[in-house]
């Protein structure tokens, strides 16, 4: 069995993604904890691509549902 630890975002918002990024990989967790901006195509893809680069994985949350 393998267990992994994510960090969520939360807390962390006022820091650049990158350095948010950097600090979760020096702590040793295995990816992040947070919302994808679902009204933001360029900043998901963003996010998305630095998680790769950093070789995070991710939790998503979801928060917005609406009832129709």
């Amino acid at each position: 069995m393998n267990i992994a630890f994510f960090c969520p975002l939360w807390g962390f918002e006022h820091l650049p993604f990158e350095d948010f990024c950097t600090r979760v990989r020096k702590a040793g967790y295995d990816g992040v904890e947070l919302a994808l901006p679902l009204h933001d195509a360029r900043r998901t893809a963003h996010i998305v691509d630095t998680l790769q680069e950093f070789g995070l994985k991710l939790i998503g949350q979801h928060w917005e549902t609406t009832d129709p």
